[in-house]
């Protein structure tokens, strides 16, 4: 099963686990506009293991979701495993009164999955969560697994690209993947702003007469990235490309990875749902076959 804009990572899922039955969905509305969903292979479900690929960018979205998530223990799964590629929590904390922080609301909502009658509590699959605190928002009533993309991602860009250094736009890109690569020289950026300006200064490592890989969980506007590649180059790297495990990309965002850019590739998985990237140096990496592959190692039946 899957969230409506998650079909085609199932569908993807699907080719690369060919044992997976699919269950399929009506994501219909009323004349109202209240929810007319229905569970078209319900009798699917019963005494099953339930794979559900959530997507969690938009708010319809997350209630969409859990509405059906909710009635599957009416139907009878014997237990359920959600994968959520992309958590929202890139606003973690009350920066301002009155604040309200959604990745937490998400969290609470997820959270108050019924049991179910087989394996208790619903696992849920996250990958590569924005800030550590976050963890701390689900509740006991699910069991977390909170893993990372990036492994897997170096591993296909190696297939076809060598790197030979790895980069960090920040401390947090270094603290969060501190352990990639521990045989690569590292080069640690810092961002300093003056007014409305980003200024990125290298302040660890040096990338000259190497080709430089930037990594990140995920790129939003892409001006740290873009920035970063910039001092890159002026230290002397031979090439710099990118890679992050969540393309956010809001707007016009995709339109600033150009072939004329600093950024030579940019590499991002499918965790959230792209709809053109024609004309950008950006490349998809589908998270499907690692999917299929934690499905495997979690049902040996």
């Amino acid at each position: 099963m899957c969230a409506r804009s998650q079909s085609a990572l199932a569908d993807r899922i699907l080719e690369a686990h060919p044992g997976l039955s699919p269950v399929k969905m009506q994501w219909d509305t009323f004349e109202s506009g209240n929810p007319n969903f229905v569970i078209r292979d319900h009798e699917l479900i019963r005494r099953a293991h339930v794979i559900f690929i959530a997507d969690a960018t938009t708010p319809r979205h997350v209630i969409e979701q859990w509405a059906v998530l909710c009635a599957l223990q009416h139907y009878g799964a014997y237990s359920l495993t959600v994968f959520m590629p992309y958590f929202p929590g890139t606003l973690d904390r009350v920066d301002v009164p009155g604040r309200i922080v959604w990745g937490k609301t998400v969290a609470r909502l997820f959270s108050e999955i019924p049991p179910l009658h087989g394996t208790g509590p619903a696992r849920i699959v996250i990958y590569d969560i924005h800030a550590e605190q976050e963890v701390f928002f689900f509740t006991d009533q699910v069991a977390n697994d909170f893993q990372s993309v990036l492994p897997y991602l170096l591993g296909q860009i190696r297939k076809t690209w060598t790197f030979t250094c790895i980069a960090f736009p920040d401390a947090g890109a270094k603290k969060r993947f501190a352990d990639l690569e521990p045989g690569l020289h590292r080069i640690v950026c810092e961002k300093h702003r003056t007014g409305t300006e980003r200024i990125i200064h290298i302040v660890e490592g040096d990338p000259r007469g190497k080709h430089v890989l930037l990594i990140d969980d995920l790129v939003m506007s892409g001006g740290t990235l873009i920035e970063s590649a910039k001092a890159m180059i002026s230290a002397g790297a031979l090439s710099v490309r990118a890679v992050v495990a969540h393309p956010v990309l809001p707007g016009t965002a995709i339109e600033r990875f150009t072939p004329d850019g600093p950024i030579e590739h940019l590499y991002v998985s499918d965790s959230i749902p792209i709809t053109s990237i024609d004309g950008s140096v950006i490349e998809v990496i589908s998270l499907a076959p690692l999917i299929a592959q934690e499905i495997r190692d979690t049902f040996t039946y």
